[in-house]
């Protein structure tokens, strides 16, 4: 298995937020996805690198529709 730099995950996150605009969020499935494909993440992981820098620059908020739950979205801090 490879090293994964926390640094590394953490430019890929502000890079991949750039590209939306201020204030919104990324859906947290599409976002693990992204981050699979830049090879950064392994699904089924806890506890990586990528886990740590979202914990430092992400929050998660919880999207509801109609007072049921409908997804959560990643957030820069």
């Amino acid at each position: 298995m490879k090293e994964i730099k926390v640094e590394w995950c953490k430019n890929f996150i502000t890079k991949t937020f750039v590209k939306y605009p201020a204030g919104t969020g990324i859906e947290r499935n599409l976002f693990f996805k992204m981050a699979e494909a830049s090879g950064l993440y392994i699904a089924g992981t806890y506890g990586s690198s990528m886990s740590e820098a979202l914990g430092n620059l992400t929050k998660v908020d919880t999207i509801m529709n109609n007072g049921e739950f409908a997804y959560n979205v990643f957030r820069l801090k």
